[in-house]
């Protein structure tokens, strides 16, 4: 079986649809999930994974989803990092685990209560992926300069309360020497003011 063939199979996401799962929204054109306010990037084989449980009517074998998703290269522990992987990428890592289940001695299933197709923009100007992805891309720039600039703020903060508290010092050289005597016989004092004095 091909690697794409499950994503053919859920005609939704040919047409362009993201899925809505729990508060997650997966768009599988750009394997990206948006989740908690954060835009986190999916490798291909989780993304593959994700979309073959949403589309089947029930637990899915592990077997079968290492035949389709991993073919020949798959192994039981791939399948439990790529699941452990797409659980936290979700908001589902505690247990008891409520979005992908374990069937036990089986496989996993996707909880179909939890999950909505939803068209990535509609006529009516709801919230698509461009809009999800503008708005995050701004939200990160935002919290990013805001940090630059409170940053900022601490250290000139922080040089004004060090000016205060130590103010700049003034270096004073006192040459003293006796009435004929050479440079060499000279005694040099040297002393540190604060300034203004």
């Amino acid at each position: 079986m091909s690697l794409t063939q499950p994503v053919d199979r859920i005609p939704s996401v040919k047409n362009g649809a993201l899925l809505r799962i729990g508060d997650a929204t997966y768009d599988p054109a750009l394997r990206v999930i948006y989740a908690r306010g954060e835009e986190m990037s999916l490798e291909p084989k989780v993304g593959e994974l994700l979309l073959r449980l949403a589309e089947s009517n029930g637990p899915v074998s592990r077997e079968e989803l290492l035949d389709e998703i991993w073919g020949d290269e798959g192994s039981d522990e791939a399948l439990t990092q790529a699941v452990s992987k797409l659980r936290r990428a979700i908001g589902d890592a505690s247990r008891p685990y409520r979005v992908i289940k374990t069937a036990p001695r089986f496989g996993y299933e996707l909880d179909k209560s939890v999950l909505e197709r939803m068209r990535a923009e509609t006529a009516t100007g709801e919230p698509g992926v461009a809009k999800m992805q503008r708005s995050s891309h701004f939200e990160r720039r935002r919290e990013f300069y805001f940090g630059v600039l409170c940053g900022a703020a601490l250290v000139i903060v922080g040089l004004a309360v060090y000016t205060i508290l130590n103010p700049p010092m003034r270096l004073e050289q006192e040459v003293i020497c006796a009435e004929g005597a050479s440079p060499a016989d000279c005694t040099t004092t040297t002393s540190t003011m604060p300034r203004g004095d």
